[in-house]
């Protein structure tokens, strides 16, 4: 699991953890309340709250290499 996928992804062994025989865990974090969420955090919860539906392969595609881009079709 990486990045923000660890929010969603870290609660699944805890759930089933006879599942799992290890994880491979890298720049992410698992939300307990613990610790105040992050700037990071909360302007990307912003953004998506403002804009439900985001065309996530347009985000994408400058991240992309040209190879792998959709050109024009939405994921």
């Amino acid at each position: 699991m990486q990045d923000w996928g660890g929010l969603i992804g870290l609660t699944l062994p805890m759930v089933a953890p006879e599942r799992y025989t290890s994880l491979l865990i890298m720049n992410t974090a698992l939300g307990t309340g613990d610790e105040p969420l992050s700037e990071g955090f909360l302007a990307w919860r912003s953004f998506s709250n403002r804009n439900p539906d985001m065309d996530i392969a347009k985000l994408m595609q400058p991240r992309l290499p040209p190879s792998q881009r959709c050109r024009g079709r939405r994921l």
